[in-house]
């Protein structure tokens, strides 16, 4: 609540402090069990950020992919997922969800410039590695899977080259090891 206060010939501000109701958010993230209080118009990204959890924000509106997480095993955008239904979840950020060879190849690659968009690109493509590598074998897959991603300094080449390695590598170890490769399994964004 906003009152305005008249004193003299200049008009102030006062800011009136109004407790805005809360929920108790318990969730797991990166394997720690936390329990945050958050308003409840809070994002699961403004409960990461309260748990001091590496997730950037960048537009908070779904747009960048800069944001994405697992939740129970499932990449969202953190910004639209809201605290509420984190309750009770497991949340991966880059730090767990990432997949170690997927990241060598990136960086080897030069795909990581500012870093800014890498933790959400990691977080969703490990994922969609993990669960169909073969689908990944082709750069426009790739390219799909980057939809909602933004990447304003590498031009995306680097990073659709480390990703298409990756599942190449992927497949052929699940080849020797005498198993069928996975494919078809949607792997798109889940969107709350």
């Amino acid at each position: 609540m906003t009152d305005a206060i008249m004193t003299d010939a200049t008009m102030t501000t006062a800011t009136t402090a109004v407790a805005e109701p809360g929920v108790t958010v318990r969730l797991e993230i990166d394997g720690t069990g936390h329990a945050l209080e958050a308003p409840l118009c809070a994002s699961l990204l403004d409960v990461l950020d309260e748990a001091g959890a590496p997730v950037p924000a960048g537009c908070r509106a779904g747009n960048c992919g800069s944001c994405v997480v697992l939740l129970d095993a499932s990449p969202v955008p953190a910004c639209l997922v809201p605290a509420g239904r984190a309750d009770g979840a497991a949340v991966a950020t880059a730090r767990t969800a990432a997949d170690p060879a997927l990241v060598a190849r990136l960086a080897a690659a030069g795909a990581t410039q500012c870093g800014y968009c890498s933790p959400g690109l990691v977080v969703a493509l490990s994922h969609a590695l993990r669960v169909a590598p073969a689908a990944l074998a082709h750069p426009d897959a790739v390219r799909e899977r980057l939809v909602g991603h933004l990447c304003r300094c590498t031009g995306y080449a680097a990073i659709v080259s480390a990703v298409v390695a990756t599942a190449a590598a992927m497949a052929d170890a699940e080849a020797e090891a005498g198993r069928p490769p996975l494919a078809g399994t949607d792997t798109t964004l889940d969107r709350p």
